[in-house]
């Protein structure tokens, strides 16, 4: 592989895990395993920016293999469908249950995987909750087309996630945590998505009904 190809395929799929670091958990990217997603108009911004720039070094590096070309093409597929999620998608803005699928399992992953350095899982996941209350505040302030068909999955999730906080990281056993942090850690991520609750039950009688599924 060309060494313009390679760096140009780095970067992006750091940018892909900076964008959704849950993601980056899952396939074992754990220098982000500390961290959630922003949902901020400026954080949005930055990423539909920088994935345009990709988009673009993609579509203009030149592939020397087969191989090459293939990674390339995958690569490119993969950016431009992120455009299309951020930019016209936009489940962040329209969809309650995102939010709470991206914090729900970032914990999750944490609590499930084994680890050979439990210190940095540990401190990983206590970084996690510690930001679950930031990171429900910015989803609730993105949800500015929200649709109606997903409030009910919300809420369910919302549930199940209260039981999560407070019985999972009650009974798991974590070490290497500080107890007194995670305990203020876990009563406020608990707290927090309450507060996402009554944000969506304000939301929910303005909520668009429609629903559009394939070609306008």
């Amino acid at each position: 592989m060309s060494e313009r190809l390679a760096d140009v395929l780095e970067g992006y799929l750091d940018l892909r895990w900076r964008i959704n670091p849950v993601e980056g958990t899952y396939v074992g990217r754990h220098e982000y395993d500390a961290e959630l997603p922003r949902f901020d108009p400026a954080s949005l911004r930055e990423y539909v920016a920088a994935l345009r720039a990709y988009t673009s070094s993609l579509e203009e590096v030149t592939a020397e293999t087969l191989d090459d070309e293939i990674d390339q093409t995958a690569a490119l597929h993969a950016a431009r469908h992120d455009l299309l999620v951020l930019e016209r998608e936009k489940p962040h803005a329209r969809n309650p249950s995102y939010a709470l699928f991206h914090a729900l399992n970032a914990i999750h992953l944490l609590l499930v995987r084994n680890s050979t350095d439990e210190a940095r899982r540990a401190s990983a996941l206590l970084a996690r909750i510690q930001a679950l209350p930031r990171f429900l505040d910015e989803a609730a302030a993105a949800l500015t087309e929200p649709r109606t068909v997903f409030f009910e999955t919300a809420r369910a999730m919302i549930a199940g996630g209260v039981g999560l906080i407070r019985d999972a990281l009650t009974t798991t056993r974590l070490p290497e945590a500080d107890p007194t942090a995670l305990v203020t850690a876990r009563d406020a991520a608990a707290d927090a998505l309450h507060r996402y609750a009554d944000a969506l039950a304000l939301l929910e009688p303005r909520a668009d009904a429609a629903v559009g599924i394939g070609r306008d």
